[in-house]
């Protein structure tokens, strides 16, 4: 592996959305409304509290969002 390779980089900046309720849209068209707790360099993330009136998913307090799978995140105006 090279030298030079680039680090992977967040295309958000996601510190400015923690504790802050955001709404996050994925492939294949669901969404999901939650608290944003934590996040990591592949932008997995974790949501707490998640909107309880989707009743696609059946889900507890606290979910992971996988980086790979998400296709925008979007801050909740409060």
């Amino acid at each position: 592996m090279a030298n030079n390779a680039k680090k992977r980089e967040l295309i958000y900046d996601l510190q400015k959305y923690l504790n802050k309720n955001i709404f996050v849209k994925f492939i294949g068209g669901r969404e999901i409304i939650g608290r944003l707790t934590s996040y990591d360099d592949s932008q997995n993330l974790v949501l707490e509290e998640p909107d309880k009136r989707n009743n696609e998913w059946f889900y507890n307090s606290r979910v992971v969002c996988l980086g790979n799978s998400i296709i925008s995140i979007s801050l909740i105006s409060q």
